[in-house]
């Protein structure tokens, strides 16, 4: 063969959709997604050649071999670039990704008493407040998820509130924190849900409440996620038609989502981009760009930016088309395009992927497929 292909690493995440999906997010190889006559979960080359290379057998493409679609949950797989001649890397370390002890740093016994003193000082603790997380100066550098802390040493970082004054709802019934409900400090929620490592900042959380520093009071839990930073993403999805590529841009709002709740949004939206288990089909998911941060509304602009990126490059031709891939019509929003590649000996794939590093400044950036896991199969 004239490219070999590398072991996948996959790692496991929840998706947040309603349906409790399987995620698997995993690094495949530079070939390992092509057009055509593949089999269901196979790799092909990318790269303009006669024949493509057969896949080495590896667990992620064992898990995608042979699926049936009947019975069987949405994933997302990153791929790596399709460019030739990129080095490989090691896949990216998510939010959460390590839960050794040995990597972790943990509270050390004598911190640990001191939080969960009866009688504390108040001088002890040094901390600062942005929105409704704390900056508690004795737990920087601290990745535990959540630390436990005494009622006590809660009231004095909610400046004497109790968590008893907190009503929440349960059973029906609004009712007050139950006084035995330990108290704890733990990490903002991150990208997937899973606690966000890199926070400086904590949660003052006790039961089903949480403080909120901005109103100096308890509240209910159920309202938090209107008080954590959501998160927007522009995303490129993109199924083989021949010799071209038939793409969908646009941009979403995810929240606390994993990028994989992207998947059913798009399907939805077009029956001719059902990109699960389709040899050759993928998405890019990408942040919005830093300098339109700043503008009235940085996502639609940034969409607006990608679309005219697209349509006025060099590498690649976009002609615009609607949700049923149509030749002879076009959305109104432009944000369906037929792409192919300028440069003789170059894929379509591959003049996109350049493209979109160009826009977004990640010579990284790498296509994900869409595939499905059998149920039960974790």
């Amino acid at each position: 063969n004239r490219k070999a292909h590398k072991e996948v690493d996959q790692i496991s995440v929840a998706s947040s959709d309603d349906d409790d999906d399987v995620v698997s997010i995993c690094s495949v190889c530079s070939v390992c997604s092509s057009s055509g006559g593949a089999s269901r979960g196979g790799a092909q080359e990318l790269s303009d050649v006669e024949a493509p290379s057969p896949p080495t057998p590896s667990r992620a493409l064992a898990l995608v071999a042979g699926v049936d679609d009947s019975d069987a949950h949405p994933q997302l797989v990153d791929d790596e670039a399709p460019s030739p001649g990129t080095p490989s890397r090691a896949p990216a370390m998510t939010d959460g990704d390590d839960d050794s002890d040995a990597e972790r740093k943990l509270p050390t016994p004598a911190l640990r008493r001191k939080l969960n003193s009866s009688n504390p000082e108040a001088a002890e603790f040094q901390f600062t407040t942005a929105g409704v997380l704390i900056d508690v100066e004795l737990l920087r550098g601290c990745t535990a998820p959540a630390v436990t802390v005494s009622r006590q040493v809660a009231q004095i970082l909610a400046g004497g509130s109790s968590p008893s004054t907190a009503r929440i709802l349960r059973r029906g019934r609004v009712v007050p924190v139950d006084a035995f409900e330990q108290c704890k400090l733990r990490l903002p929620p991150g990208r997937g849900g899973a606690p966000d490592v890199r926070s400086k900042g904590r949660l003052l959380v006790c039961g089903g409440a949480f403080f909120n520093f901005i109103l100096r009071q308890w509240q209910a839990s159920s309202g938090l996620s209107t008080y954590l930073p959501g998160r927007t993403v522009l995303y490129c999805a993109f199924r083989p038609r021949g010799s071209t590529l038939f793409v969908k841009v646009g941009f979403r709002a995810l929240g606390q989502s994993a990028d994989a709740a992207i998947l059913r949004y798009i399907e939805k939206k077009s029956q001719e981009l059902q990109i699960t288990n389709l040899p050759g089909a993928g998405i890019f998911v990408m942040p919005l760009p830093t300098d339109h941060a700043q503008l009235v509304d940085p996502a639609r602009a940034a969409e607006a930016s990608l679309k005219a990126a697209l349509q006025s490059s060099t590498l690649l031709a976009a002609v615009p088309s609607g949700h049923r891939a149509e030749v002879t019509s076009f959305s109104h929003s432009l944000e369906y395009f037929f792409v192919t590649a300028r440069t003789p000996g170059q894929s379509p794939l591959q003049a996109l992927t350049d493209v979109l590093r160009g826009f977004t400044g990640d010579c990284e950036l790498n296509p994900r497929r869409a595939v499905a896991a059998p149920r039960g199969s974790g």
